[in-house]
């Protein structure tokens, strides 16, 4: 296709087939002032139906025109009402000033082209609009007579008052790159935006990228997407540095996934950097996930790191995850664990075998109050030494002390010969073959296993001193026991009963508790939803399970950041409502409400308790619009819900 005319308004196309696609070449203050005819010659026109395919052009619907036809692209601006509208005492932005006279502008080039300029020629007539065009005299009066040359006649001294804002107004600039393809089921489109903030108290510089290319076809659907954010902002208390990228890639219902989030803070007496890298893969019932999260948080008592991995991968029927953790602690005072501390552990653990979950662990620990640890928790565990041939090369694997299970039963065992230097002291040892060198046993029985002080001929100094122990007379109420005098609850330190209670008459220090106290769940969202229109949108959902132990209620709290930006330089309010699956229905269980500063971006706090429950809960956060939901970007939520035992 050519181009056949060109105004200042407008432009003929000659259409000889194929894509029905057409630019638009001149400028417009908004897309439905746009209109798009077609004819046979250049005196006759009717009007067809056509959507927008990107930003600067427009696609003719299928059947609306046929080869050799004529299309026009004509621009229409409404001239009856002004499209920004002045009120008395109103600040007057330039920006508002300058679309009301861009207005003008254009219905001055409409007219002319409408008269016969040298934009139109060839005797080109253009197709009705909604309202006739109006003379040159009627636009130089409207010009004069409008609110906006009124205001500028009569307040030119509070325009000088206002120079100020106007300034501050000027310094606020934001750029953006939207380019936008569309054809049939496919879409390609790419945003870039910078975006820089001056106000009182902040400085902000924030630049955001948002790349789509999606392909539909009826066998099968793809679609991939590239979100970073980058935000730089500089205070009086402090200076941070946020980045956050989003890659997904999904083929109709399988998904990949990689999140990365940096942070850089420094405050006067505070310092943190952190990285979360989050890797996650989805087909039919399979999917597996890694994280890396690495800190430092640096204060002017302390200095710590900490660094974990995690992996999980789940089927429909099985799973298995594996979490590792480093932490380093330094301190010019005295904390819980003293003056300075290091820990390394590992954790294991998938499905389950004769319904016991599996679990392996590892814990190496040092502090300042407690000296150093090496805790290992698994099934077996074994020390391994490999067996080199003469050559060098690996002939096979020793064990030479492994614990584990035999037939059922926990063993120690030991590859080897078992040297001690000392000696192995006594009261009475039963076994078939006893020796300096050679000891066998095979059979070993107690009932009773108590301690007591010994004198020098093995006698019992006192029966009632502090003591330990360990039964299995079925008739004793405590298989374990520790205190003095009388064996009763009263008078132990330490108890525990034949159905599985244990008592504590002290305090009790664990530093690591391999177990699951409270229900949880994350609460993360990151993308973009703008509360406008009073429709109530959905965000996100998170789901927690029901109280770690049965027949036990648990009361959920909920703990989030909601990270909230506001394009304009005015404030939006936004409600958000907190809502619980029953059955089928979504039923309000929290509300709040929100004002958003103009030009700022901040984090909201979402922190709120809802009602007990004894089962698993599905909640989701929605936001719905008060005032000027326009201005307002919800970018992102991230937290968890407990329950609360």
């Amino acid at each position: 296709m050519e181009q056949v005319k060109r105004g200042l308004s407008y432009v003929v196309y000659d259409y000889v087939g194929g894509p029905r696609r057409f630019t638009v070449p001149f400028p417009f203050l908004d897309k439905g002032h746009v209109y798009v005819y077609a004819g046979t010659d250049l005196e006759t026109w009717r009007r067809v139906e056509w959507v927008w395919s990107g930003t600067n052009e427009v696609e003719v619907l299928e059947g609306q025109i046929v080869e050799t036809e004529l299309v026009l692209l004509v621009r229409q601006t409404p001239y009856e009402n002004l499209e920004v509208t002045f009120r008395d005492g109103a600040v007057l932005p330039a920006a508002d000033l300058n679309y009301v006279l861009k207005q003008l502008h254009y219905l001055l080039l409409e007219q002319y082209d409408g008269s016969g300029g040298t934009g139109v020629g060839g005797g080109i007539s253009l197709p009705p609009v909604d309202s006739d065009f109006p003379e040159i005299g009627q636009l130089i009066d409207l010009v004069f007579q409008s609110e906006t040359m009124q205001l500028l006649i009569t307040r030119i001294d509070e325009i000088d008052l206002n120079a100020a804002t106007l300034l501050e107004s000027t310094l606020r600039e934001n750029n953006l790159i939207d380019l936008q393809r569309k054809y049939e089921d496919r879409t390609t489109r790419a945003e870039h935006r910078l975006e820089v903030i001056e106000e009182s108290d902040q400085n902000v510089a924030l630049e955001i990228t948002e790349l789509q290319a999606s392909f539909d076809t009826a066998q099968s659907t793809a679609d991939a997407r590239y979100i970073e954010i980058n935000e730089a902002l500089a205070s009086e208390s402090e200076a941070r540095t946020f980045q956050v990228q989003d890659l997904h890639a999904q083929f109709n219902e399988n998904a990949a996934n990689v999140q990365t989030e940096l942070v850089a803070l420094a405050k006067k007496d505070e310092v943190i950097a952190q990285s979360v890298e989050t890797l996650r893969g989805t087909v039919g019932d399979n999917s597996s996930a890694i994280q890396n999260l690495s800190q430092v948080k640096i204060t002017a008592a302390q200095a710590e790191a900490i660094a974990t991995t995690k992996l999980q991968s789940f089927s429909s029927t099985s799973f298995a995850q594996l979490e590792q953790r480093f932490q380093t602690f330094a301190s010019d005072t005295e904390g819980t664990f003293g003056e300075w501390s290091a820990s390394y552990t590992l954790r294991l653990n998938g499905g389950k075998i004769g319904g016991q979950p599996v679990i392996a662990g590892l814990g190496l620990g040092l502090n300042a109050s407690g000296g150093s640890d090496l805790i290992v928790m698994a099934d077996r565990m074994a020390f391994v030494h490999p067996n080199y041939t003469s050559g060098g090369a690996l002939a096979s694997l020793k064990y030479p002390f492994v614990v584990g299970q035999v037939g059922g039963q926990s063993t120690v065992g030991i590859n080897g010969a078992l040297m001690v230097d000392g000696t192995i002291q006594a009261r009475a040892i039963k076994t078939n073959t006893l020796s300096a060198l050679t000891a066998n046993a095979g059979e070993i029985n107690g009932g009773t296993f108590r301690t007591f002080q010994l004198d020098a001929n093995g006698n019992i100094r006192n029966p009632s001193e502090f003591r330990v122990e360990i039964t299995n007379d079925p008739n004793d109420p405590w298989p374990f026991w520790i205190g003095s005098g009388v064996k009763n609850a009263n008078n132990a330190v330490i108890s525990f009963g034949r159905d599985g209670t244990a008592s504590f008459d002290g305090d009790v220090r664990a530093p690591n508790i391999r177990d699951q106290l409270q229900a949880i769940a994350p609460i993360a969202w990151v993308g973009s939803i703008n509360p406008n229109g009073g429709v109530t949108m959905e965000v996100t959902r998170f789901t927690l399970p029901g109280p770690v132990r049965a027949g036990e209620r648990h009361r959920p709290i909920v703990m989030a950041s909601l990270n909230v930006q506001n394009v304009s330089s005015d404030n939006g309010v936004f409600r958000t409502i907190t809502q619980r699956l029953a059955g089928s229905t979504w039923v309000t269980v929290h509300e709040g409400q929100l004002n958003q500063g103009g030009g700022m971006g901040i984090n909201h706090a979402l922190s709120f308790v809802l009602s007990p429950t004894d089962q698993t809960e599905t909640y989701r956060i929605c936001v719905v619009e008060v005032e000027h939901g326009e201005r307002v970007r919800i970018q992102g939520i991230n937290g968890f819900v407990i329950g609360v035992r």
